[in-house]
């Protein structure tokens, strides 16, 4: 199995591990950040066999560590749970794939610097991740 990670300005998936996304693949925002879309992709293996597949989705600091957003209760990580039924085989190999999309809106207040989206999928080391930056606004 491979995990993808990707941004867009919006997106939505489709039930065929397909999505339809507007601004895919920007590094590079203002703060606070317009609306986002976290795309995540998942290509299965013929060995992949189960029912659904749950995938977590974590903002990162440019150190790794999930971020923090102070709150009136505290400080806390923004983390997203996604479960998804498994595509049935098809008898093509290599072409199953899962297509997740957390949108995000209306923005988040980010500082400046460097971010990760970070995605595992349940019960295993694999991950996939994207790499953006926050900039001050003009």
């Amino acid at each position: 199995m491979k995990l993808s990670v990707l941004l867009a300005d919006s997106a939505q998936a489709g039930g065929d591990g397909k999505v339809h996304a507007l601004g895919i693949g920007w590094s590079t925002i203002g703060t606070p950040t317009a609306p986002m879309s976290v795309i995540v992709l998942s290509d299965l293996d013929e060995e992949d066999r189960d029912d659904q597949y749950s995938f977590t989705v974590t903002l990162c600091g440019g150190d790794g560590d999930p971020y923090q957003f102070e709150t009136e209760t505290g400080k806390h990580a923004l983390s997203l749970d996604i479960t998804l039924p498994a595509p049935p085989p098809n008898g093509v190999p290599g072409a199953r794939r899962l297509a997740a999309v957390a949108n995000l809106g209306p923005g988040l207040l980010l500082p400046p610097g460097s971010y990760h989206w970070v995605a595992t999928i349940g019960g295993s080391d694999l991950r996939g991740d994207t790499t953006f930056t926050v900039v001050p606004k003009n």
